[in-house]
Formats: structure tokens, sequence, C-alpha cells
């Protein structure tokens, strides 16, 4: 009887190391900046273009590198384009394991318009510092930075926030935090929440262990970054902004599914806009009909003022 109790309980234990064990790579993967992760999340969060030539994009030679530092002592890079210091600022932001450089389609565009453009990357990405990525929380917080930074250059001129994925998280609760320095708010392919986001792509592959796998891993995000799973949630702060925000959503999208993007369109209360495009993937909406795609965004920059 003994004995069996003791290959019970040594079983137990295993089990629970493994988990502990797991939960931690997972965790490393998932939110530590310099890991693999297609190994758990595919190659559906990091579709953007990157910049091919200055052929391609001839206002690369004019994009200047500039830096900001973080409230909590990092140094962020971005790279800005000033058509005019007294024209909007649109901030673009990159989504999850992305970079300033993969939204070049996206500046292109926007200084075709006339606007001063800054990309930025975010904390863990690219150029800027960071062992860790913020998931929009942290995130918010380096963008208010970023605003800072362009209101000294041009203090009466409209800053836009443009975000991608995780960096469309990342200007949604940017705009809450810094409320009275946005003026607009542009998004493609939101999820409604990190923890439901990770619960998600987990399920297929760990079951019923999901549920406790991911609060062991919030638990870690906790300890190592500084902020739980729960914290990174748009859904949860979206009915607190107060300026005009658009939300773009492919139909087709296998990764942040449409509904998510529903959801948080449905939440916020303040003027708003809705774009699905039909047979765009994650983030695929500009490439699948980039004439709509453009089109809304121009019209409703110019109709909210």
């Amino acid at each position: 009887m003994n004995v069996i109790f003791y290959i019970v309980l040594l079983v137990f234990l295993l089990l629970a190391l493994l988990i502990i064990v797991g939960s931690y790579v997972i965790f490393c993967i998932a939110i530590k900046s310099a890991s693999a992760k297609e190994t758990v999340f595919g190659k559906e969060h990091a579709k953007e273009e990157v910049p091919k030539n200055n052929v391609e994009f001839p206002w690369l030679e004019q994009v200047t590198y500039v830096t900001v530092r973080s409230k909590d002592g990092l140094i962020l890079s971005g790279y800005e384009y000033i058509n005019n210091v007294s024209a909007k600022w649109i901030i673009c932001i990159h989504g999850y394991s992305g970079n300033a450089s993969n939204m070049a389609i996206y500046m292109d565009h926007f200084i075709r318009l006339g606007h001063n453009v800054l990309s930025v990357d975010l904390r863990g990405h690219g150029r800027s510092e960071g062992k860790y990525y913020g998931l929009g929380y942290l995130d918010q917080y380096d963008i208010a930075q970023w605003i800072d930074y362009t209101k000294q250059k041009s203090p009466h001129s409209q800053v836009i926030l443009f975000g991608i994925s995780m960096g469309g998280a990342t200007a949604l609760m940017s705009s809450a935090y810094a409320s009275e320095e946005v003026s607009f708010v542009v998004t493609d392919s939101v999820p409604t929440d990190f923890m439901s986001m990770f619960t998600r792509i987990l399920y297929g592959k760990l079951g019923f262990l999901t549920p406790l796998v991911i609060d062991i891993i919030s638990l870690y995000c906790r300890i190592f970054a500084g902020y739980w799973l729960k914290d990174a949630s748009p859904i949860s702060i979206v009915s607190e902004i107060e300026v005009p925000t658009l939300f773009i959503h492919g139909q087709a999208d296998g990764f942040v599914p449409v509904t998510m993007g529903n959801k948080l369109y449905d939440k916020c209360v303040a003027p708003k806009q809705k774009l699905i495009i039909e047979n765009a993937d994650h983030t695929g909406a500009v490439h699948i009909n980039p004439e709509l795609y453009w089109n809304t965004i121009e019209a409703f920059l110019t109709d909210q003022n």
C-alpha cells in the first residue's frame, strides 16, 4: 500500500514538474524577445511586408533613425519621415514579433498623403531594448513617450495611432491611456485580449491542461515581465476610448478570429466605424482589397475632422 502511494505521489510530482517547466518554456517562447515564436504560434502572426529597396520606397533615403527612453529606462527606436512639421503625425505600430521596417507599405501610403510618419519598434522588437514583449500593456506607456516626442516637434498637430494585430491592441490601450493627446485610432486584426488568444492557440496542443498552463504562464509573466496576461486586454479598456476609432478585420482571419474584432467594435462607445474585408486573412486586408482599405481609412480621417 505504501509503495503504491509513493509511486502515485512520484508520478504526480513529476507531472507537476513537467507542467511547471513546460509552462516556463512556453512563456520564454511567447514573451521573451529572442525566441522562435513559430514553435508555438506559427507564421500567421508575422506577415507584414519588409521594404525591398529604395526604388520601391524612394522616401527610405529621407527616413531618420530616432530614439526615446521608456519610463523604465529602455532605449526605444523608431524611424521618422517628416513631410511638414505642422502636418498630422501617424504613429505606425507593428504586430507581434515584427518591427518598424515591416510597416513600410503602410508608411508609404501615409507619406504620399502628406503626413508625418513615425514607425516604432516596440520593446523587445527590432532595435528597441527589452527582454520581454509588452503585449500592448507595457507598450501603451512606451507609445505615450513617442506621442510626447511628436508633440515636442509640433505641439499643435494631431496624432493618429495606426496599428496591426498586437500593434492595434497597443494603439487601443494607448489611446485610452493618453486620451488627451490622441486624435484618431485605426486598427487592423486586433485580438480582444491575449489571455484568450494564447488559450485558443495552446488548446489545440495541450488540450485540458491549457487553463493550468496559461495560469502558470501568466504568473511567470508577472514575475519576469512585470504584468499579468489578463492586463494585456484591449476589450477591458475599449469602452474608455473617447476618440474616433476605425476597426478593420479580415473575414477569413484564422489567427485572430473576426469575432474578436466585432466584440471590440461593439464595446467601443466612441465615434466608430468597422470594415470587414472578405477573403482576407490575418493583416491581409490591405493586400486583398487595397483600394477599399485605403479609401475607408482616408474617408474616416477626413470625415471625423
